[in-house]
């Protein structure tokens, strides 16, 4: 096909937003975009040398697998050869288990199917996953493998018949991304049926552009759709943000603006010749090599750097995944790119063939319970004491699938031991059910109403929680028909800032006090221990052997704060803060109590431990504190 100079530029769009996005600046919070304009770009390219090969019977499966294995494989080996040593002297033993399996999914174009496994609400932080942005190479090989030989299939058809037949699966996958986001967000956001709607909408682009280029009358370049389709590519990289489903109907107004620019950019258009741009080009050049390297560049920086990375860092990372992509895409990409570079049809199968086993293997031994076993090996006695708890994922002390619905968990899921014995009620997410097992000491008939991610904050849904407002209507509803003495909110609220959280938050207590609850606790943040407290104990030095202190940034979170208590004063409700009783001039409780011994306040970031419950429910039932087990057990 006829290079066009305005696709690489597109190519730029992409890829610069996914990385800053990736690097914690604001600005393009809606970079994620990026990887579905690089999804329609891929189809489009695609079917087009497809078609031209089909049409002109060239198409030969062995040939289109050879330009794959040379176009990506190369570079995605160079990259997962560099991570494994910082992988293997960085990350702790439950992290580097799951980087062993990330290769060994890579090397099976499966690493989609990976993360969507390793995703949940417990799961450890996607910002330290070294691959995990391999889940939108996985999708595209997925579609590389069965697209040629569903269009050799029924290319018999016809042209205009073939792009209704696409059409027809497009908008399959679109409906069950639509579908799916409301009740598996995981599984809609790394999985290939509910994305590969956004590949067929490049290959319809360019079927139509072959259907009418051979009927001679083909599409003529249009500036003012273009720069339509450009203005709204742009509008979502900067506008939209974490809390937009994706996939969904929200991301046609993206995908159809690429096709736009596909369609319509062409030198002679603005559009074209902002995206034709020599520095646009450049990047678009090495985008994917850039794309490669930037995740783990910023993923290793937040591992060893435990807090998150100040911007000065990032945007040196930012430009080094740059410096990294041109280098990789001058001495990797290129010297395999062309048949008469030296390598073979038969030596590219050799080498791919050969690398993708030996990367497997590595994954597999690095994954297995040996090697796992072998890794927290190396670590101290006083170590693996910490480390256990990394691992411990108290489920039952939450009591998690019961009290605490997981996000795909409606309210039915809620069970009668939930209930207590209806005078005291927690209500809110996890961090509310951290703390309910302390609570339940002193208030043993304590209710638990909490789900993961759900605020409790009537009217709030998020893509990664597509029940919580049904969950806190029923919730609401319990407590209208049972009228409990006191009610506790609580949550971890720094997930839920928006512009709106006061106002729920006031509309809330508002429905309890119409409910007539008089006694309403609204306990503030718990500090966050990133990436978690025990390997930050680790990290500093510090054991099991007595009561300790860990330093915590908690201006951002004392802001947040300040808000919540706002909402709750505003409405009568006493508001508590878990800082001031954990926290004093930057330190917080970090080894507590636990028996005859000690334990870490949380087991990851800042989810409680059991001795951690105990320890900050002993705080809130100490003499003189505004909190609710200060007015003895009974209320």
């Amino acid at each position: 096909m006829k290079y066009r100079a305005e696709i690489d530029g597109l190519r730029a769009v992409a890829v610069l937003p996914v990385i800053l996005f990736h690097a914690g600046f604001p600005l393009f919070r809606g970079g994620f975009v990026g990887v579905d304009v690089f999804f329609v770009i891929s189809g489009f390219l695609i079917t087009t040398i497809l078609v031209d090969e089909i049409a002109q019977g060239r198409f030969s499966i062995a040939g289109f697998y050879e330009r794959r294995a040379r176009r990506i494989l190369p570079a995605l080996f160079a990259v997962m050869a560099l991570c494994l040593p910082f992988a293997w002297a960085w990350l702790m033993p439950g992290p580097f288990r799951d980087f062993s399996r990330s290769i060994a999914a890579v090397s099976l174009f499966a690493s989609n199917v990976e993360f969507w496994q390793e995703s949940g609400y417990f799961a450890a932080a996607s910002e330290t996953k070294p691959l995990l942005h391999t889940w939108s190479l996985a999708v595209e090989e997925q579609y590389y493998v069965v697209f040629p030989l569903f269009l050799a299939a029924f290319w018999r058809l016809g042209r205009t018949r073939l792009t209704w037949l696409v059409t027809a699966c497009a908008l399959a996958s679109l409906l069950l991304s639509e579908w799916a986001w409301r009740y598996y967000p995981n599984a809609n956001y790394f999985l290939a049926p509910t994305r590969v709607w956004e590949l067929f909408a490049g290959s319809i682009a360019a079927l139509e552009v072959e259907r009418r280029a051979k009927r001679g009358n083909p599409l003529a370049a249009n500036g003012v759709l273009a720069m339509v389709g450009l203005i709204v590519v742009i509008a979502a990289l900067l506008f939209y943000g974490p809390a937009v489903p994706f996939p969904s109907i929200y991301a046609l107004p993206p995908i159809l603006g690429v096709v736009l620019l596909l369609l319509f950019a062409r030198r002679e258009t603005l559009a074209g010749r902002i995206l034709a741009h020599p520095a646009l080009v450049g990047v678009g050049l090495i985008s994917y090599s850039a794309y490669l390297w930037h995740q783990p560049l910023f993923a290793f920086a937040r591992v060893r750097a435990l807090d998150e990375p100040g911007h000065a860092l990032m945007a040196v990372l930012a430009l080094a995944s740059l410096g990294f992509g041109y280098l990789s895409w001058r001495f990797v990409e290129r010297p395999f790119r062309k048949a008469d570079g030296g390598f073979s049809r038969s030596a590219i199968f050799a080498m791919s063939g050969a690398g993708l086993a030996l990367f497997l293997a590595l994954g597999v031994a690095g994954a297995s319970a040996p090697a796992h076993r072998a890794r927290i090996a190396m670590l101290t006695p006083e170590q693996r004491a910490l480390y256990a708890y990394v691992e411990s994922k108290p489920a039952a002390m939450y009591r998690a699938g019961s009290c605490l619905l997981y996000p795909t968990q409606g309210p039915a899921a809620f069970t009668p031991d939930c209930a207590g014995d209806g005078r005291v009620v927690v209500w809110g997410d996890s961090h509310a059910a951290a703390i309910a097992p302390g609570l339940r000491r002193y208030w043993p008939g304590l209710a638990q109403y909490t789900a993961a991610a759900c605020p409790p904050l009537l009217g709030r849904n998020n893509a990664s929680q597509p029940n919580c407002a049904a969950d806190n209507a029923h919730v609401l509803d319990l407590i209208r028909k049972r009228r409990p003495q006191t009610v506790i909110l609580a949550g971890n609220w720094m997930l839920y800032q928006t512009s709106s959280l006061e106002a729920d938050l006031a509309r809330t207590i508002g429905a309890l006090r119409a409910a007539g609850i008089t006694r309403v606790y609204v306990l503030g943040s718990l500090p966050q221990f990133a990436p978690s407290l025990p390997e930050r104990l680790i990290a500093a030095g510090i054991g099991l052997d007595r009561a300790a202190s860990a330093p915590v940034p908690v201006a951002g979170l004392a802001d947040i704060d300040t808000a919540v208590a706002g909402a709750a004063n505003a409405q009568h409700a006493q508001f508590v803060s878990l800082l001031d009783l954990l926290c004093s001039s930057g330190q917080c409780a970090a080894v507590v109590p636990d028996g005859a011994g000690f334990a870490p306040l949380a087991w990851d970031s800042s989810h409680l431990t059991s001795a951690g419950s105990d320890d900050l429910a002993a705080r809130l039932a100490a003499p003189g504190t505004s909190a609710p087990l200060a007015k003895g057990p009974n209320p």
